[in-house]
């Protein structure tokens, strides 16, 4: 079975959020709002995107393309 369009948007935000949820993980153990801020820019400055970008995809506003997808897993 092969997964339609919006079934790897899906998938890809998912995964994309699951990434970030680690990296909080990893960073801080009990993260309060402004500690969460500056840690979703740290996490685009590592994927090599804008704040703003992150923010987009995170609100559905944007999605994951193919290149975009394999940079995730690059640097990640």
């Amino acid at each position: 079975m092969h997964a339609g369009p919006r079934d790897v948007a899906q998938i890809r935000l998912d995964n994309a959020l699951a990434l970030f949820a680690e990296f909080v993980r990893h960073s801080v153990k009990n993260p309060d709002i402004a500690t969460l801020r500056g840690l979703e820019r740290r996490f685009a400055e590592r994927l090599q995107i804008q704040p703003s970008y992150w923010s987009q995809i995170k609100s559905r506003s944007r999605q994951i393309g193919e290149r975009l997808a394999r940079q995730f897993e690059q640097l990640c």
